[in-house]
């Protein structure tokens, strides 16, 4: 009789390159920080939803400060809830969870916990949030002008820890494009992401170039007078499109 040796049967987990980490967040932010400032400022939208309602506007402030020979810095800044420590680890630190209540209902954009992690990929980004009249700082890292999976997190002294919020600080790289001031509005008035909040009265978005003179940023949706056409189309479930394949 012949015995042969049964097999033996091992695990293991797979390991993330920093290379795979780079060419990941690329793919989902392409070479457009314009994607990167839609990303931050839906995101604070979100987090209004997460405060008290207020009677007046809420603010959501863009700043684009370009710097000649030096990276060009885009803050995102809010009055909203604000972030404490444990929450920047949980929701900054963290790939894939699902925090931002999406999965509960909240009516929030959010859902897979990335989008606001992957905008490292145009540069160093961090994360200034004051709750509870503490202020923290959270950073994702950078390496030889590349992005890395490494973030940093400290207290931080700030003058305005009586209020609530968030400021984000992205600092472009110069081998990304931002467009001139005056295009960038008009791109960001009419773009589709932005037109829920654009015509939300509870919101006030304004643009800046790091200056104290900003402008609002608005949008209207096109009326029309008459209706063309009106028709109503059967939607088949998807048991009767399996059987029809």
């Amino acid at each position: 009789m012949v015995q042969t040796q049964s097999a033996i049967k091992t695990q293991g987990t797979l390991v993330r390159t920093k290379r795979a980490f780079q060419e990941d967040v690329e793919t989902v932010m392409g070479n457009d920080p314009i994607r990167a400032i839609i990303e931050l400022v839906t995101n604070a939208d979100d987090a209004y939803f997460s405060s008290q309602p207020s009677k007046r506007a809420q603010p959501i402030r863009i700043e684009v400060a370009r710097r000649r020979s030096s990276p060009t810095e885009i803050r995102i800044l809010d009055r909203a809830i604000g972030m404490d420590r444990n929450d920047l680890v949980q929701k900054l630190g963290h790939e894939g969870g699902m925090e931002s209540g999406f999965q509960d209902g909240a009516d929030v954009r959010g859902l897979l916990g990335r989008g606001a992690k992957d905008v490292v990929h145009f540069g160093p980004v961090s994360w200034t949030s004051t709750k509870h009249k503490a202020t923290h700082r959270f950073s994702l890292l950078h390496e030889n002008g590349r992005p890395t999976d490494k973030y940093e997190i400290e207290a931080v002294n700030s003058k305005s820890s009586n209020r609530s919020g968030t400021a984000v600080s992205l600092l472009v790289q110069p081998r990304f494009k931002i467009p001139q001031q005056r295009n960038l509005t008009e791109m960001l008035r009419r773009h589709y992401q932005l037109r829920p909040l654009l015509v939300d009265k509870t919101r006030r978005v304004t643009l800046g170039d790091g200056s104290e003179q900003t402008e609002t940023l608005e949008y209207q949706y096109p009326t029309g007078k008459s209706l063309i056409e009106q028709q109503e189309f059967e939607i088949m479930k998807s048991k009767d499109i399996r059987d029809n394949i």
